[in-house]
């Protein structure tokens, strides 16, 4: 999956879980709610702020709007700035005033990843690891900015300690499937996103992942299978009707593959379709 969507993707994801519970931005969330492990994170491709990418391989198809639980953090990179800087300034005043609170770092970091300030953020993900933060987030967070720079194996390294420390996070054996897939090794990639799949089955979005995979190894049953499932969960997704379409293009099922061309086409008029 191509570094555009998974910046967005697990920026969202990722601002979802640390900042669960915590008021200094507003929660505009309500199908990214919780995972088989109730916590915030992202649940399913619903109130979406646009974004589009294509996912691993090359089928160049899979596009994603995803939905922000902070408000603040949606709409274009202008919106965004302006509302990370508020919040920025409000983190560095906590920062002076306790020092030593950990939790302030994490979502600095967090702020810095999302503005693309990856040094910052590392360095503030070093500060809140010594200051006691949850461990396995902090490695999540540092493996998706690693993958954002295109360093994968460091990014994986990451978060490989992330799942060793916390078992249970979909979103980070979602993030492995990416950063697999970058390295190529599509068969681990399959593995991790099949594991996003059984902690939580209702997120339409880690069943695109896996069709897409499925594609780029020309499994294209299976590839279909898993559109047809996010279809289930999110009957508007273009991403599952495009990615369909080709799959059934490569079974040589032409009809199908019309119907479901047109389908994405027609979504993609009516922009109530999600990517």
């Amino acid at each position: 999956m191509n570094n555009t969507v998974l910046f967005h993707y697990f920026a969202f994801s990722l601002l979802a879980w640390l900042l669960a519970g915590n008021n200094f931005i507003a929660c505009a969330s309500e199908t990214y709610t919780a995972d088989s492990s109730n916590e915030m994170t992202a649940s399913a491709p619903a109130k979406e702020a646009p974004t589009q990418s294509s996912l691993p391989g090359n089928t160049g198809t899979t596009t994603h709007h995803h939905s922000c639980p902070a408000k603040e953090l949606q709409g274009d990179e202008k919106q965004i700035r302006i509302h990370a800087a508020k919040i920025l300034e409000d983190l560095n005043n906590k920062i002076q005033e306790h020092e030593n609170n950990g939790d302030n770092y994490f979502r600095r970091a967090f702020v810095f990843y999302r503005l693309k300030e990856y040094k910052q953020a590392l360095n503030d993900c070093d500060q809140a690891m010594g200051l006691g933060v949850d461990h396995a987030r902090i490695h999540l967070l540092k493996g998706e900015i690693l993958f954002a720079q295109k360093k994968y194996n460091e990014a994986l390294s990451e978060v490989n300690k992330s799942i060793e420390l916390n078992s249970n996070k979909a979103t980070a054996y979602a993030l492995a499937a990416e950063v697999n897939s970058s390295l190529k090794e599509y068969a681990r990639a399959l593995q991790y996103s099949s594991k996003a799949i059984d902690l939580d089955p209702q997120n339409a979005h880690y069943y695109e992942i896996r069709a897409d995979l499925a594609y780029t190894v020309e499994q294209y049953e299976r590839c279909i299978k898993d559109c047809s499932q996010t279809l289930v969960l999110n009957p508007k997704s273009k991403v599952a009707y495009l990615l369909r379409s080709k799959a059934y293009m490569a079974l040589n099922d032409l009809k199908q593959a019309k119907l479901d061309a047109t389908k994405a086409k027609e979504l993609a008029k009516d922009k109530t379709g999600s990517n």
